[in-house]
């Protein structure tokens, strides 16, 4: 999940988690409300990494500490350098792929959200405003639109996901996609010779 802050993701996620009931609607948990189960039955199917160093009420350590078949992770990478933040995606990968876990993130890094998610749910004012694959969600007009930052994207080289790139400060005139750098848009002139 990405969106700006305070437009609903840790809401939703901690609602996925039965530490709140929703106002409208259900969590749907194994074909069954999630508020029909026992606490107990909730922490064998999932598990919660919460944002803040506090774990909410009634999360316990053990918990915490079982090989659940479902992932909740509020902001994991928070606080965390470059290179731990991409250990730390790498081993949510590896659980997906090789152990057959789904995970569910919150993240701020639209670039990691790209490359390490298979779905994306875009959020904006306590709604979903897109979801779907990485490639057909994030644009520069959702980033605009989500964010209110001009923005180019590309093709990332290394993974070919989308690759945000900012062009301004938040507020500014929208920023149409721009051409791809390998592009003959883009590609520097040859020299006159003389």
């Amino acid at each position: 999940m990405v969106g700006p802050n305070a437009c609903g993701k840790s809401t939703l996620l901690r609602a996925l988690a039965r530490l709140l009931r929703p106002s409208a609607g259900s969590v749907v948990l194994d074909g069954r409300d999630i508020h029909t189960y026992r606490a107990k039955e909730v922490a064998r199917r999932l598990g919660l990494l919460p944002q803040s160093s506090v774990a909410p009420d009634g999360i316990t350590v053990e918990a915490l500490a079982q090989e659940t078949d479902l992932l909740l992770l509020d902001e994991p990478t928070t606080f965390l350098d470059v290179a731990h933040q991409i250990e730390l995606l790498e081993l949510f990968r590896h659980l997906n792929v090789d152990r057959g876990r789904t995970l569910v993130a919150v993240l701020h890094d639209l670039n990691h959200a790209c490359r390490y998610a298979d779905h994306i749910v875009a959020m904006a004012d306590g709604r979903v405003v897109a979801q779907g694959a990485p490639a057909e969600v994030v644009t520069a007009e959702l980033v605009h639109d989500v964010f209110g930052l001009p923005a180019h994207v590309f093709a990332d080289p290394v993974s070919g996901t989308p690759l945000v790139v900012p062009a301004g400060p938040p507020g500014r005139a929208f920023a149409p996609e721009a051409p791809r750098p390998d592009s003959p848009e883009t590609a520097t002139p040859e020299p006159a010779v003389v």
